[in-house]
């Protein structure tokens, strides 16, 4: 019985660090670790302190740049969670107290608000210019 209780557990940790497949957010270039948490302790107080006041429950037009993505482990007891980088991070483990999506939602809102993107999204594409520039006379033919 004991066996069965020990590999029931391996088999849900094996499982749920597999299934989860959330995102980190990347700070803006030049943010140096002391500016991360600064930011993320900045927008923590923020976020505490709309949900605090009762402020109305954010819209779908408001959680757009949260691409439908949870955001409750990017904090673990009201506190923001790191990635071994400093950036913001959801917490990977099953056995954490998590705090109320509306918290967490404004916390990531106001880190994105600062210019903190998700991981998958791609940097703006670069604008490869030819040295003579760029001209919308066809290309000579060459005999």
């Amino acid at each position: 019985m004991k066996r069965l209780k020990h590999l029931l557990l391996a088999v849900m940790l094996a499982f749920n660090g597999c299934a989860w497949t959330s995102h980190q957010l990347i700070a803006p270039e030049g943010y140096d670790l002391h500016r991360r948490l600064n930011s993320m302790l900045q927008c923590q107080a923020e976020a505490s302190k709309a949900v605090n006041s009762g402020a109305a429950p954010l819209d779908d037009q408001a959680k757009a740049p949260l691409k439908k993505r949870a955001t409750q482990r990017f904090l673990d007891r009201g506190q923001p969670v790191l990635d071994q980088e400093g950036n913001p991070a959801p917490w990977r483990s099953p056995f954490r107290i998590y705090v109320s999506s509306d918290l967490s939602d404004r916390y990531v809102l106001c880190l994105i608000g600062r210019g903190y993107r998700w991981d998958d999204d791609l940097p703006p594409p670069l604008l490869l210019v030819p040295p003579g520039g760029v001209s919308s006379a066809p290309p000579a033919s060459t005999p």
